[in-house]
């Protein structure tokens, strides 16, 4: 019987408190999906903030590389005249 009874006062609420019931759930439920937003926005800055600053070094890292490739580049040119010197020198030495 005490299980009706408790049915019975559920039942018995009036509709004063049912609304205040409801509007309470939904402005918790309400500050809860607030909450979750604004966690998963920080979570997306952070990402994007990581990201941008792992491309910051790939481009300083590539503009590394690019400087040594045309110091490497300009060394091969330099030595090109004396290559081809050599080579035209070895030859003219086995036609001869």
């Amino acid at each position: 019987m005490s299980i009706e009874s408790s049915g019975n006062q559920q039942d018995n609420i009036s509709p004063h408190v049912q609304r205040q019931k409801a509007r309470h759930l939904l402005t918790t439920l309400q500050w809860v999906c607030f909450a979750v937003l604004l966690v998963g926005l920080i979570w997306l800055y952070v990402i994007q903030q990581r990201q941008y600053s792992d491309i910051i070094q790939r481009v300083q890292s590539t503009g590394q590389v690019t400087d040594r490739i045309n110091v490497l580049e300009d060394k091969l040119i330099a030595l090109l005249p004396l290559a081809t010197l050599t080579i035209l020198l070895t030859f003219a030495a086995l036609w001869a």
